[in-house]
């Protein structure tokens, strides 16, 4: 209750029934956030109807260095699996992060490296079995101390056959790759391990881990449209090889074209944290990031391999914090700095590569009065990006945020906040086929390579002016007993909204320019929790939200792929040994489609859980059963581009394990 602005937060027994293989499978449930699926092997959280670019997500703070927002079909290179806590933050706290948070920050807090000597389990262990794909999935986290140094290792594996549906994958029953039942090219399977160490002290620690994630992922057919020539390179190797028998169970007559993309990454993390003894200073904070991340995208047709692109980026990103304060202020001033070698080579190569320098100052702080709570902050970034060629840009941003909370009752308070944020464009934004002197795109339009995951010739702007977002929100909570209530209500105006507008077609394929364009985002999200009931086996408790968001172009007609109108709710029972529950998720038809967009139908989501623990050798057993899509519906988020070629998986249930001590 003494937050400032809406934050999600996920962690516990909530965080174990409700993360899954992506970052949009586990937060997709929250009120006001969303998932934007590409097949099973993707999950991109989006945010009040902002995801990509214009959603951070960040691991401990500290950017995770990927290529996830560079195309829809990339995913996060972390492992939701072994975080101890995900946050969803807006605000003013989000210029902590960095200017290009408009829609929102998406923090996952992990154990990879110690932050104390008191470890609630030394060691736990966890095996799933999902019934929708055939998943199987390991999970090992061990924790311990020996004097002062604290170590931690961690270890997930993971591997999925095809994901089971209710009916055809293609909305088009003509279509020529179609299937019935399952999604073609949806298996996959990845790992991801890490290890770290802490001296800690009385005052403070340092810390180091290492950890490297690898992912193999399939996209669904139909998907990708590729031009082949007569050769192809026949001697590539990849993770996936041995499911290429299961693969050609599933093809026809004729051979078609399997897209894999195969990521790995490595990254080590140094941390260093110090208490001071002054009455103004409080702690002082530095995290190091040094990234090594790299995916190629695979084809296959037959027996031939090819890989069409090879993305990587490799760098670090770091930050430094001052934590400040009295009896009734306190904040967080810093820098940050961070610099990148992004490249994408191959014959499907659609940006050039580029070094991304970036430095920011940010200062966050919070005045505490006897009823109103005031928070201010504000942040200056600069961003260099220098591309093959003569095209180098150097732009900085500024943005500002304000917020009050006025605690108005005892058990009641309102919030009002505004900012104004810039965000500077990307480098996929400003210079996708955009090549050689000039810095301008290809005379001839044969030039062009076609993006196949959005399958358009897309074509940068290196004009492109600063997007700016003018937000105002406000919010009122009530806490009372067993009672709790919350209403937000937000009105974000973009300026300059960068987003692919249709220029027309060249040869069959669409060519699509990155420009600016006036934007308004609005909607709410209201969320009721209550404790129905204290009954001799357990407690009755009860959650209802909603959400809505809507976005609309300066004439008015609607921006592409904007989240539905959505209530849930959940009715649990829980007592110290057992937890059960049933989920219930309606969302509505989404018919305010943007332009060649198909409108789509709503669904009901039905799940429900069940838990059981007990101990077992000095140690603590959990039995637990998960169930979603129970009514085993035609899903298809409009979130997604893929809604009418891939739907959500059918219906599942997965058995799992766990043990701890």
């Amino acid at each position: 209750s003494e937050t400032m602005l809406p934050v999600n937060v996920l962690q516990g027994d909530e965080l174990k029934r409700k993360v899954g293989t992506t970052l949009g499978d586990a937060l997709k449930n929250e009120p006001g956030v969303h998932s934007q699926s590409f097949g099973n092997g993707v999950g991109q959280p989006v945010i009040r109807g902002q995801t990509g670019n214009r959603v951070q997500v960040v691991q401990a703070g500290v950017s995770i260095s990927d290529a996830s927002d560079v195309s829809p079909d990339h995913a996060n290179a972390v492992e939701p699996l072994l975080a101890d806590r995900i946050e969803v933050l807006r605000g003013p706290s989000t210029l902590l992060y960095g200017n290009g948070a408009i829609g929102g920050v998406v923090n996952i807090v992990d154990g990879r490296i110690p932050q104390s000597l008191d470890q609630d389990n030394m060691f736990v262990g966890e095996q799933t079995y999902d019934s929708v794909n055939d998943e199987n999935r390991t999970l090992v986290r061990l924790d311990g101390a020996f004097g002062n140094l604290a170590l931690h290792f961690d270890g997930v594996t993971r591997d999925n056959e095809n994901v089971e549906i209710p009916g055809l994958a293609n909305m088009d029953p003509d279509a020529e790759e179609n299937t019935d039942g399952f999604v073609d090219n949806s298996f996959g399977e990845g790992e991801s391990f890490h290890f770290g160490a802490s001296l800690i002290g009385e005052k403070g620690l340092i810390g180091f881990s290492a950890g490297r994630v690898t992912s193999n992922y399939g996209l669904p057919p139909g998907v990708h449209e590729h031009e082949h020539g007569e050769e192809h390179d026949h001697g590539e190797e990849h993770e996936g090889e041995e499911h290429d028998e299961d693969h050609e169970e599933h093809e026809g007559e004729e051979e078609e074209v399997a897209i894999r993309l195969d990521m790995e990454t490595t990254r080590y993390d140094i941390k260093a944290h110090y208490d001071f003894d002054g009455e103004f200073l409080k702690s002082f904070d530095a995290h190091i990031g040094f990234t090594d991340y790299e995916h190629s995208e695979i084809e296959f047709e037959g027996d031939e391999v090819e890989i069409g692109t090879t993305y990587t980026n490799e760098g670090f990103s770091s930050r430094f914090t001052l934590s400040h304060g009295n009896e009734n202020w306190d904040g967080v001033a810093g820098i940050q700095f961070g610099q990148t070698e992004f490249s994408a080579v191959g014959e499907e190569a659609y940006i050039v590569p580029a070094d991304i320098d970036s430095a920011a100052l940010f200062v966050v702080e919070r005045l505490t009065t006897e009823n109103i709570d005031w928070e201010f902050g504000a942040r200056i970034e600069q961003l260099d990006i220098d591309p093959t060629g003569d095209c180098s840009n150097s732009e900085t941003t500024s943005s500002l945020s304000a917020s009050g909370r006025w605690q108005f009752l005892e058990t009641s308070d309102l919030l009002v906040s505004l900012s104004n944020s810039e965000r500077a464009p990307t480098v996929e934004e400003r210079y996708s086929n955009v090549t050689g002197p000039g810095c301008t795109r290809p005379l001839d339009n044969e030039e062009l390579v076609l993006h196949a995951a959005t399958d358009l010739l897309e074509v940068g702007n290196p004009n492109l002016d600063t997007e700016t977002s003018n937000n105002i929100e406000v919010g009122l909570r009530h806490y009372a007993g067993n009672f709790s209530a919350s209403l937000n209500l937000y009105y974000n105006q973009i300026d300059n909204y960068v987003y692919l507008a249709e220029e027309g077609e060249f040869e069959g394929e669409m060519i699509a320019v990155y420009q600016g364009r006036d934007a308004t985002f609005k909607g709410f999200e209201v969320k009721l929790d209550a404790r129905l009931a204290d009954l001799e086996f357990g407690v009755l408790e009860a959650e209802i939200f909603g959400d809505v968001a809507r976005a609309v172009f300066d004439d008015g007609t609607y921006v592409p792929r904007m989240s539905p109108v959505r209530i849930g709710g959940e009715l649990s029972l829980s007592s110290a040994s057992t937890s059960a529950g049933i989920t219930y998720i309606q969302a509505f038809d989404q018919n305010r489609a943007g332009e060649d967009e198909s409108a789509t139908e709503g669904y009901v989501n039905l799940g429900a859980y069940a838990d059981y623990s007990f101990a077992l050798a000095g140690g603590e057993m959990t039995v637990f059963l998960r169930g979603e899509n129970l009514l085993d519906e035609d899903i298809r988020l409009h979130t997604s581009l893929l809604k009418e070629a891939a739907p959500e998986p059918g219906r599942s249930v997965s058995l799992g394990v766990r043990l701890a001590f």
